[in-house]
């Protein structure tokens, strides 16, 4: 556990373009530098301007010193331009990057703009909160936002969403939770974005869009250690993070997003095949939701290359309403070895789609959703929460026996049924 106890925490709101997590005036009225720390553990380390989706990476080295690769990182960014920056209108050639020991900058906009990303998890970065998840009540015309922190918690959280601007407020504790008014604001398409500064440092952003009665992701930034933002995997043996990539449609490193990225996944999560006797895949919550009412989920799925594939295989994605008391579903439960909190059990129950042999999305990215599943072996219902419970976990689960074997999906759509109705 982290020695921070009850931290301050500090929610920045601020104005987003269309589709971005920073306003585009803040580049052009401050500067500010970031700092890294410690050693890093040999991976690619992207910094990622959030105002455009911009980004630039190098590849560190195990044991690297902070030093050295703030070093590396602002040379690249100099002799690259990847953020298009040195213009009259942000940077001129006199403010090229520089390093000063672990120290980066002058950064072009206000402390928070910036992010890391990649598969560098050393230099001190924190990991990304989770599970962030966002709903709407027409009652009380307000807008509720709820994430995952990890376990060491942050210093600070900073959580921004699109124009016009919300009000800033500070709060201790280690928050987890944001309300706010909605008062007139226009929620037919919303990002909300949310990311933990530790020592200086901010982690990678969750990322999710409210879309009146829906909340979809939609990863338009690149991935933290191969994960898609809100997601963490699972195994029934230690999670081997080499089986988990991001995957590209489209260049889109050090230049900006199409026009409309809101409407764009150039990302997509791989999920390889698992080590031997293991069972594994991705997951994450929906949090907040309303009890009794019915949710529909649907996913972009691809089996990619698994027609070649001659050996034995399964991929499914999989939902399920949690207990009363909230307790988080086991790896046993996600791989099916386990009751889920319905009392079912096996391979097929919690499954919203599956795919194997003879069943595949032939290479495609193809869209399935609970309770209008065609193309598969497998039809299922929309998920009516119980009583009491407020949080369906979504999963995805790949049994595989031939190394070669991998999956891929673009993130997840949770609609309220009930109230779209």
């Amino acid at each position: 556990m982290s020695k921070l106890r009850n931290p301050p925490i500090i929610v920045v709101l601020a104005a987003l373009g269309l589709h971005t997590c920073t306003p585009a005036w803040a580049s052009r009225l401050e500067t500010h530098n970031i700092s890294l720390s410690g050693i890093g553990s040999g991976g690619v380390l992207r910094l990622v301007d959030l105002a455009n989706g911009r980004d630039v990476s190098i590849q560190t080295q195990p044991c690297e010193p902070a030093e050295s690769v703030v070093k590396r990182l602002a040379s690249v960014i100099d002799d690259t331009d990847p953020f298009k920056w040195y213009s009259p209108t942000v940077l001129t050639t006199r403010d090229k990057m520089h390093s000063q020991g672990p120290s980066l900058g002058p950064l072009p906009g206000f402390f928070g703009g910036y992010v890391f990303a990649g598969t560098e998890t050393g230099l001190g970065i924190p990991r990304p909160p989770t599970s962030l998840s966002c709903s709407y009540d027409p009652n009380s015309d307000r807008i509720v936002v709820r994430w995952v922190n990890p376990p060491e918690g942050y210093d600070s959280i900073c959580v921004m969403t699109g124009a016009p601007p919300l009000a800033g407020c500070g709060r201790p504790g280690r928050l987890t939770e944001y309300v706010m008014d909605k008062k007139g604001r226009d929620i037919s398409k919303s990002d909300f974005c949310v990311y933990g500064s530790r020592n200086g440092v901010l982690s990678p952003p969750a990322i999710i869009r409210l879309s009146n009665h829906a909340q979809e992701e939609v990863p338009w930034l690149p991935f933290y250690n191969g994960l898609a933002p809100n997601w963490l995997a699972w195994s029934t043996a230690a999670p081997d993070k080499n089986t988990f990539e991001q995957g590209e449609k489209q260049a889109t490193s050090g230049r900006s997003y199409p026009a409309s990225p809101k409407t764009t996944k150039p990302y997509y999560q791989i999920i390889k095949a698992p080590p031997k006797g293991t069972v594994h895949g991705v997951y994450r919550k929906f949090l907040g939701l309303t009890p009794g009412h019915t949710y529909r989920l649907s996913a972009s799925v691809s089996t990619l290359d698994m027609d070649s594939v001659q050996r034995d295989w399964s991929f499914s994605l999989c939902a399920a309403p949690h207990t009363p008391d909230k307790k988080d579903l086991t790896a046993q439960q996600l791989a099916g070895l386990e009751a889920l909190p319905d009392g079912k059990a096996g391979h097929q129950d919690g499954a919203i789609a599956r795919f194997g042999p003879g069943h595949t999305t032939k290479g495609k990215f193809k869209t399935v959703n609970s309770g209008n599943i065609t193309g598969t072996v497998l039809t299922a219902p929309d998920i009516t929460l119980p009583t009491y419970v407020d949080t369906i976990t979504v999963w995805t689960r790949f049994v595989c026996s031939d190394p070669n074997g991998a999956v891929g999906f673009t993130g997840v759509k949770l609609e309220d049924v009930t109230t779209a109705k």
